[in-house]
């Protein structure tokens, strides 16, 4: 059900009362009952959002989670008389998985249930299950131990259509056992949520989830990246030439950034005639070789791509040009190659160049990466989630209390399409501005409640900088954002905002800020890399 459900039945309701009692619903009788519709309808749609809360890692909403919960305890009583049905049916739908299982691979099906060897493994099945059901709702949790699961299955020889079978297997016997208690909902949330669950353990069967911290690919595509990197390298002065011509051709002005290398002002047509010219692209293709060949060395990648940025700084080279370099890159790579570039290094060449000059960015822009592990004391954590408990009860006010200023203050009304055409003054308890309100205020609930897990408090701060890019949103909004709703905290929470909750918010407001940041320089960067080499 949604608002409009409850909407709806007001509007029903007050019509039955005026057609039932015309004379005794005054107009003061009317607007009391529309303001105490009204006040009801948003604490009934406070509890409907935070249900429908999708987990930006899972993708899975609060209510998903319920009910594959819910259902799942309805047999959870008997975990090995499922696990041993379930085998049962796998068997009999999947003939060949039974060959899986040395230790009753050859048991007729009729004899299944009194084989001690199926029992045994039908309560072990089912029991790691019940463990990835109960952490659906902590997605860290739930990658650890399904991708676990996966790794472990890997000697078994067990792939991913035999755990999906399992999962079909699975849905279908609850719905024979629960009958009507098992809905439709219930079905399409079983089904989604156990697809979550398989593709990390497909991570684990594959061990691709094991990838290398600063350019993101795994071991396999960064062989195709070296493979194919080798077969060009012969003539790294060829392919050189042909990417900077390539880059001069679609962005004219950026040559006059090599006018002290010697070649900024000469003409396209005679810069293989250059001297200096050969001279700088055999060092950036070398500093450029030298970047392959550390791939696999995450702490030496690192300072050495920082390096890359840091000494840019004084030569007015910025990402856009990096970026350049990149964008051309991968075209001439296809052309010279052709079809010994397969497809999937060329995806590898993408993910790890996109990753790549992230790290270059933080030289030019002298960042250091966030690490949200470290952030936090025990009693930073305690003091903001004490705090924020204490204001829970009205987030949506505070919410609209804060925008409004924002609006007052700095004029980012115009950011929100849908807030334009309000004066400021009458935002006041506009639909629009509480629902804004009220999703940005249950994100922060959210991001509050993983301050203890450092992965998807990460993940979920980069994707919320992703999402903002196309909005025009940046760090100064967010910090603008910060510097207004904590003075508000304090203000409505007086003396329980002690001064350690006030520091400790101001912390956490820094983390996130810097964390949404760098995801919204990830977003930002397609394909890119270097334009000139280190010293």
């Amino acid at each position: 059900m949604t608002r409009a459900h409850f909407d709806n039945f007001a509007t029903a309701f007050l019509s039955v009362a005026q057609d039932i009692a015309p004379n005794q619903l005054t107009v003061f009788g009317r607007e009391s009952l529309n303001k105490g519709f009204k006040l009801m309808h948003g604490v009934i749609e406070e509890g409907l959002l935070q249900l429908e809360r999708i987990n930006p890692i899972t993708g899975l909403s609060a209510r998903e989670v319920a009910v594959v919960k819910q259902t799942w305890n309805l047999v959870k009583p008997d975990l090995m008389g499922v696990g041993m049905r379930i085998f049962k049916s796998l068997f009999e739908a999947f003939p060949a998985y039974q060959a899986v299982f040395p230790k009753f691979s050859d048991v007729p099906l009729y004899k299944l249930e009194d084989t001690p060897a199926v029992g045994k493994h039908a309560i072990s099945v089912t029991t790691k299950l019940d463990e990835l059901i109960q952490t659906l709702d902590e997605p860290a949790n739930l990658a650890l131990l399904a991708r676990q699961l996966g790794e472990d299955h890997i000697v078994l020889k067990v792939n991913k259509p035999m755990f999906k079978s399992f999962g079909k297997v699975l849905v279908r016997l609850l719905e024979n056992d629960l009958g009507q208690r098992f809905s439709s909902f219930a079905s399409r949330s079983w089904h989604k949520a156990y697809d979550v669950i398989v593709e990390y353990i497909e991570e684990g069967l594959q061990q691709s989830y094991k990838q290398d911290p600063v350019t993101g690919i795994t071991d396999a595509e960064k062989v195709l990246v070296q493979e194919s990197w080798d077969l060009l390298k012969p003539d790294l002065l060829g392919l050189g030439r042909k990417i900077f011509t390539k880059v001069f051709t679609k962005h004219p002005d950026y040559q006059i950034l090599f006018t002290s290398t010697g070649f900024g002002d000469t003409p396209l047509t005679k810069l293989d005639g250059n001297p200096a010219f050969g001279t700088h692209i055999i060092k950036v293709m070398r500093a450029f070789d030298h970047v392959i060949q550390i791939l696999g060395k995450p702490k030496t990648l690192m300072a050495y791509l920082r390096n890359v940025g840091t000494d840019h700084i004084a030569r007015n080279v910025e990402r856009r040009h990096f970026q350049a370099f990149s964008d051309a890159l991968i075209p001439v790579m296809q052309h010279e190659l052709k079809a010994q570039l397969r497809p999937e290094a060329v995806a590898a060449w993408r993910k790890g160049l996109d990753r790549i000059i992230g790290v270059i960015d933080q030289g030019l822009l002298g960042l250091k990466e966030v690490n949200p592990q470290n952030a936090f004391s025990a009693a930073d954590i305690q003091a903001i989630q004490g705090t924020w408990a204490l204001a829970k009860p009205d987030l949506m006010g505070k919410g609209a209390m804060v925008f409004k200023q924002l609006f007052t203050d700095h004029g980012y009304q115009p950011l929100f399409s849908n807030l334009a055409q309000y004066e400021i003054t009458g935002l006041e308890g506009s639909p629009e501005l509480n629902t804004h309100a009220r999703n940005v205020m249950a994100q922060l609930d959210t991001l509050v409640g993983s301050l203890q897990n450092s992965i998807e408090l990460g993940q979920s701060l980069a994707q919320l900088g992703k999402d903002h890019v196309p909005r025009k949103v940046n760090r100064v909004h967010f910090k603008d954002f910060a510097e207004h709703f904590i003075p508000l905290m304090k203000a409505d929470l007086g003396d329980e905002f002690t001064p350690l909750a006030e520091s400790a918010w101001k912390k956490a407001f820094d983390v996130m800020i810097a964390t949404i940041e760098q995801g919204q320089r990830a977003r930002r960067s397609v394909a890119t890399f270097l334009t000139n080499p280190v010293a």
